[in-house]
């Protein structure tokens, strides 16, 4: 506590005092500045405290979220894929996103035609398209392809039938 005396100048009050009476002050006041402390402390202590379940309850609540967004993925309004897993023959808990109802994994492309006359439909197909592409005309390539790059195809294709013979 400062005091403002004479011309504006600035006294401390303590300094005005005698050593005993600094004593006796000292004495008087230390009950006082003790419980304060005191107080401040318990109150630094309280916020510690709540910061700490604060952060414990922030915790709980992504750990609940994660868990909730990991069973979102399963609900009703999401198909499962339910193919067979290779590891242990399990279904497949990934979400179905193909129109045949499995995941990316499991829902690969056609291996082909089975029966007989699928195989012959596939000929046929097979058989018209290219009879289209003759009748345009075959077109050619639109590009050249330089000498260099034949001379590579050449050398390479040395290179494989002579391991081959090295192979055999």
């Amino acid at each position: 506590m400062t005091a403002l005396w004479g011309q504006g100048q600035r006294s401390e009050w303590r300094d005005r005092l005698t050593p005993e009476q600094l004593v006796e002050l000292e004495e008087r006041e230390a009950p006082r500045i003790a419980a304060g402390r005191a107080r401040r402390e318990s109150k630094r202590q309280a916020r510690r405290d709540d910061h700490e379940l604060d952060q414990l309850v922030a915790y709980a609540v992504r750990a609940t979220d994660v868990e909730q967004r990991r069973a979102q993925k399963y609900v009703d309004n999401h198909k499962l894929c339910g193919g067979r897993t290779r590891k242990d023959g399990s279904p497949c808990r990934s979400v179905a996103i193909r129109p045949n109802g499995r995941c990316k994994w499991h829902g690969g492309l056609s291996t082909g035609p089975k029966t007989e006359e699928g195989k012959q439909r596939c000929r046929e197909a097979t058989q018209r398209t290219w009879a289209a592409w003759r009748a345009a005309g075959s077109p050619k390539r639109t590009y050249n392809r330089s000498p260099e790059w034949r001379a590579n195809i050449t050398a390479a294709n040395r290179r494989r039938a002579l391991m081959r013979r090295l192979a055999a």
